[in-house]
């Protein structure tokens, strides 16, 4: 049989058995012909996620990436534009069958398959990178799914976490308050989600499932963390991806809600194995040469050199502003600031986000700016001390 997802007469793919699992795939497949339109709307502007993967897969490096939960095929393709080896595996035929027409249409090279992503017959070791995007929150059994895919990693290999705190407004008062705020703002069916909505799914159902879904009610990244550190993985690092951040009252002060965020972590090398992929030791001593990665490198460092620009980028650290209000932290005037965050966007260092009429600015590799910014601080401390 030939499979149309535009046919309403065409088959289903899902059992009647009310049960968990079987709902939540049921939702998603009447969901997918949306939510491809909403995936086509965001390959448009990639770069965000382009220097997340960037970040963990040495430069020049092709990498073997396995993208589980893939929907219509939005991560994987990002990184196999990127020149990777990537599968992207989803329970839904229909999600998988828009993410090769995606593929097709877009002339990138990627193997999408219908799988459980919770128990895949690759072999141990098999990649590089694995991306879970919008994926755990979903799942029945989050830790032993983190558990088999940690298996898959290679040693040194990266796990990527894209996430948010999704219906966790059901189980907590705080959250409860920033979902009813977030409403006023902007209403559910105003969001790309509602645009998207083509098939007049109703929402309410989702929110409904995910009252038994096990991470729904956990206040993540922290659970990330710890289950990611129970596990045994290390080199762990979040980052908050909020514009706007949401901030509650508590006994230490005011404390910020995390509503989306990316978790990274790296499977731990085995006993006596080096820390330096040996693989690609020659391939990177020749990269670090080329003159294109100098320039790159000495544009940086230029960038670095301003104390006021330092101080914008130990402030977006923290999370995305805009000018106006990195102008008033600074207390330095608008037009300095936009000035110098032109510098550090030209420098790789920063990217630039345009949510309605405001552009705010968040850290392309945190990881790396706060180890560049530690060096410089410990260097500049025994510069002193030589002095004295």
């Amino acid at each position: 049989m030939v499979y149309d997802p535009d046919d309403p007469s065409g088959f289903s793919i899902v059992s009647k058995k009310d049960d968990t699992v079987a709902r939540m795939m049921a939702y998603w497949d009447r969901r997918a012909r949306g939510y491809n339109l909403l995936t086509r709307l965001q390959l448009h502007d990639t770069k965000h996620y382009e220097h997340i993967i960037e970040a963990l897969v040495p430069l020049g490096r092709k990498a073997s990436v396995c993208d589980m939960g893939t929907a219509c095929g939005f991560m994987a393709l990002v990184a196999a534009r990127m020149g990777h080896s990537v599968v992207g595996i989803d329970c839904l035929p229909k999600m998988i069958y828009y993410a090769r027409k995606n593929a097709d249409e877009l002339g990138i090279k990627a193997d999408f398959r219908v799988g459980n992503v919770s128990n895949l017959k690759f072999p141990k070791g098999s990649f590089d990178l694995i991306i879970a995007k919008s994926t755990i929150w979903c799942l029945d059994d989050p830790v032993s799914t983190l558990r088999h895919w940690m298996a898959l990693l290679k040693p040194g290999g990266h796990l990527l976490i894209i996430d948010g705190n999704y219906y966790l407004d059901n189980f907590e008062k705080d959250y409860g308050a920033k979902h009813q705020l977030d409403k006023i703002k902007k209403s559910e069916e105003s969001g790309l989600h509602g645009k998207t909505n083509m098939d007049s799914v109703d929402f309410e159902e989702i929110r409904n499932i995910a009252m038994d879904l096990p991470a729904c009610s956990m206040r993540r990244p922290s659970w990330d963390m710890s289950v990611l550190l129970g596990l045994g993985m290390d080199n762990i690092f979040v980052n908050l991806e909020d514009q706007n951040p949401y901030t509650v009252s508590a006994a230490s002060g005011y404390m910020i809600l995390p509503g989306s965020f990316v978790v990274t972590a790296r499977k731990p090398f085995e006993k006596g194995e080096t820390t330096v992929d040996e693989r690609d030791a020659d391939h990177m001593q020749e990269l670090d040469y080329e003159k294109g990665v100098m320039e790159e490198s000495a544009t940086r460092f230029k960038a670095l050199a301003d104390a006021n620009r330092v101080e914008i980028l130990q402030i977006l650290l923290k999370g995305s502003r805009n000018v106006k209000d990195l102008s008033e932290i600074l207390s330095c005037s608008v037009s300095l600031t936009s000035h110098n965050l032109k510098i550090l966007e030209s420098a790789g260092l920063i990217h630039s986000v345009r949510v309605g009429k405001e552009v705010f600015y968040g850290i392309n590799d945190s990881k790396a700016l706060f180890e560049i910014l530690y060096y410089m601080k410990k260097g500049f401390e025994q510069k002193k001390l030589g002095e004295n």
